[in-house]
């Protein structure tokens, strides 16, 4: 029997691919095979962390005979007795293969010493890419039976069985232990200590590594857009809106143009500030750059004024900053204006803050319908003007979050080879006892047993942040636990809760949403923006009336 049972989906390692397909055929009684066993070290003898490509046991005649650590390798390899070391595609490697093999050995041997009193441990080298020039004329640190090549995936059964029949001879003094033993001890310990499958934290950062690839192509693309005056760029959550702003933002300033780089979201904009740095760019939320263009002006009105209400930011504020910037003689007009999350701004806004452009300006919106969960009235002032661009591929968000998305809104999400991912998993809760809960036991899951930092987590909820029962709430999953203050860092140590109204345009690998009631059509807008905040992975709470 191999574990896992189905080759990963989102993992690529061709070379490893080969190795497993060809393990998995051989006979279930006879073998077991471990793929990628991840182990934590235990003990003073045994490193703290290592990764075992394919551990094989021998189980033959009803008997635990032996045990075979195997090291994978791709490419072209090649070995310097001269300089004593190991190269790969042209780069040295350190360990080499048969330094990592040997180090895994003796790590289970120490690892499991009670275990292998009677039970031999080797090792083998596979380079399933390659063809083994040296024959039987292999380097005198490793035997001609523990270098495998391509050759031998067609002939997996005869290279492994005598692998097994030489550690056996060598260390003939060790007689086995019976199956039993194996099954009851050692078979339970593997597939109980650590799981059949990657543990979440390392697939999370190969996520993450594919989500970086992705980006990079994305941002050589949108470069050749430059050039465009005026450019009006529409796509779904994911499809790299920010990441483009922020990239032309920083290109288009260092090439010393004045930027006006305007969002809506406050916490995007802090987010914005810490990752450029430029004195060409000046960000800001639009009602932050509308306040100190009135203050400037006008700083008796903000007196005059003192309520900080809806009617204050919706009206009051937008129309005096409209009359201020209508009748002075600006001194200050930007070469290049680019708006982020336009569709939360309403057309006389916009039709205000065009007027900081000067003729040769270049302007950049970019907007989602879709996310309009302010319900704005949203429209391009003279939009014949613009050339219209559209993002059609996700990039931020696994396979698995997208189809959750489509099925859940009926709003079509096309990944562009990201992730597959992990199940978007729904959890039932009953009151707000449940509710903490069950999103205790899932935050100690995913710290303790998965290893993700707490600082990729993030709990997004319905409502106001203030009215939600959370707010209440100072600890959970022995974590302090507290509202995600935008004026203040974030704690590594610390679990945070806040809205969509204040995450929009932002993300989290990780994301716990907590819904108020099962998500209706009517919402379909917020919980598409809110569902695709999370990156890779996903979890829904919904109040659940039958529980």
């Amino acid at each position: 029997m191999i574990y896992p049972p189905h080759f990963p989906e989102d993992y690529e390692n061709i070379a490893e691919k080969r190795v497993y397909h060809a393990l998995s055929a051989l006979p279930v009684d006879d073998y077991d095979v471990y793929f990628q066993k991840t182990f934590s070290g235990s003990g003073s003898r045994e490193n703290d962390d290592y990764e075992i490509d394919f551990l094989v046991i021998d189980m033959r005649n009803d008997r635990f005979n032996a045990m075979l650590v195997i090291e994978v390798k791709g490419g072209k390899l090649t070995y310097s007795a001269k300089e004593n070391c190991w190269f790969q595609n042209g780069h040295k490697l350190n360990p080499g293969p048969d330094g990592q093999a040997r180090k895994n050995k003796h790590n289970l041997v120490h690892r499991f010493p009670s275990l292998l009193v009677n039970v031999p441990v080797g090792w083998l080298l596979w380079f399933p890419e390659g063809y083994n020039t040296a024959g039987d004329f292999t380097p005198v640190n490793m035997k001609p039976w523990q270098v495998l090549d391509f050759d031998s995936l067609s002939l997996f059964k005869v290279c492994i069985d005598l692998a097994f029949e030489k550690i056996k001879g060598k260390y003939d003094q060790f007689s086995g232990e019976s199956i039993e033993f194996y099954t009851t001890k050692l078979r339970t310990s593997l597939l109980r200590g650590l799981g059949i499958i990657q543990p979440l934290n390392i697939r999370l950062r190969r996520f993450d590594e594919q989500f970086l690839q992705l980006e990079r192509e994305q941002k050589s693309f949108f470069a050749s857009l430059y050039q465009i005056r005026r450019l009006a760029v529409s796509g779904g959550a994911g499809t790299g809106k920010t990441l483009l702003a922020t990239s032309a933002a920083i290109d288009l300033g260092n090439e010393g143009k004045s930027v006006l780089f305007l969002c809506f979201n406050r916490m995007l904009a802090l987010a914005l500030e810490a990752t450029i740095a430029n004195e060409n760019i000046t960000i800001s939320t639009f009602h932050t750059f509308a306040y100190r263009r009135v203050e400037e002006q006008d700083s008796g009105w903000i007196t005059r004024n003192p309520d900080r209400g809806d009617d204050f930011h919706m009206r009051l504020l937008p129309d005096k900053f409209d009359e201020i910037t209508t009748k002075n003689n600006l001194k200050k007009k930007y070469d290049v204006l680019i708006i982020d999350e336009a569709q939360d701004f309403e057309h006389t806004w916009l039709r205000t803050i065009f007027k900081y452009t000067h003729p040769k300006s270049q302007v950049i919106l970019f907007f989602d319908e879709n996310q309009n969960i302010f319900k704005r009235r949203f429209s391009i002032p003279g939009k014949v003007t613009f050339t219209p661009f559209k993002l059609n591929n996700n990039y931020r968000n696994t396979r698995k979050i997208c189809d959750f998305v489509t099925r859940s809104t009926g709003i079509e999400i096309t990944s562009s080879n990201t992730p597959v991912g992990i199940d978007v998993e729904t959890i039932g809760y009953s009151d707000t006892e449940d509710l903490i809960g069950k999103v205790s036991r899932c935050v100690l899951s995913l710290v303790q047993i998965e290893k993700i930092p707490l600082q990729d987590i993030l709990i997004l909820i319905d409502g106001h942040v203030n009215d939600h029962p959370f707010a209440s709430v100072n600890a959970l999953a022995s974590f302090k636990f507290k509202a995600w203050d935008i004026n203040s860092p974030r704690e590594p140590n610390e679990l945070y809760f806040t809205s969509i109204t204040r995450f929009k345009g932002l993300e989290s690998n990780v994301v716990l949403l907590i819904l108020n009631e099962a998500a209706v059509s009517e919402e379909k807008k917020q919980f598409y923006t809110q569902c695709t905040r999370a990156k890779s992975i996903l979890k829904v709470f919904e109040r659940d009336n039958r529980l």
